[in-house]
């Protein structure tokens, strides 16, 4: 586990405060440990769409017959083309 050494203070309404103390309850874990879950789950649905976002474009993305001699302006022509039809697969 990693040192917890950073301090994060967040104010929230009375009934938020209780579901986040039952839900802590439920899971016998306390409310700190509940909430960092939930950013960890936040964090990595993030880093999902991401990763989704980037498998959309490198599957739509043509990939053009470039000769070893062709540089990187052109193929970067071709990755922005692609870009600009669109991400939606």
């Amino acid at each position: 586990m990693a040192v917890l050494e950073r301090r994060l203070q967040v104010l929230i309404d009375p009934e938020r405060g209780e579901q986040l103390e039952r839900l802590a309850k439920a899971q016998g874990k306390s409310v700190a440990a509940v909430v960092r879950d939930a950013v960890d789950d936040l964090l990595a649905r993030d880093a999902a769409v991401k990763q989704a976002a980037l498998e959309r474009l490198l599957k739509r993305a043509e990939a053009p017959e470039l000769s070893p001699s062709e540089d990187w302006p052109l193929i970067k022509a071709h990755i922005e083309e692609d870009i600009h039809r669109g991400f939606s697969a």
